[in-house]
């Protein structure tokens, strides 16, 4: 697989007692526009493959939106919230753990969407404070 086309991720193992409980927080938190999904995950430092869940937002999900113009995106994302908290925290949350699991290289999508957020939350401080 060529790095282009190389998904970073962290897997989590879940003890056995709590597998309902964190199923049922994971299916609430991931309504209206993820699917769950069964895959292999390559660990990075070597170590056997495991399969694992994964919540994906596919194309034929009526809350898929395809490719979008990056300020748009920006936009949505910096006045949206759901369940979880702002839209935009998430996205810097995002852009840090895919810098830490890739601190070679950045990707250039979410981090040229998490400056255009950033710089919508500086605008609207400037005009809030006069």
């Amino acid at each position: 697989m060529s790095a282009s086309h190389r998904v970073l991720g962290t897997a989590y193992r879940i003890e056995p007692a709590n597998v309902a409980h964190v199923r049922a927080y994971l299916d609430l938190r991931e309504t209206n526009g993820y699917t769950l999904h069964e895959t292999t995950f390559h660990p990075a430092q070597g170590s056997p493959d495991i399969r694992v869940f994964v919540y994906i937002g596919t194309p034929d999900n009526p809350q898929f939106c395809g490719p979008q113009d990056l300020q748009f995106l920006a936009e949505r994302i910096y006045s949206s919230s759901g369940q979880s908290g702002l839209n935009r925290n998430y996205l810097y949350s995002l852009e840090s753990a895919l810098l830490y699991m890739n601190s070679e290289e950045a990707d250039y999508h979410v981090t040229n969407l998490a400056d255009r957020v950033r710089k919508l939350a500086l605008l609207c401080s400037r005009e809030c404070m006069g």
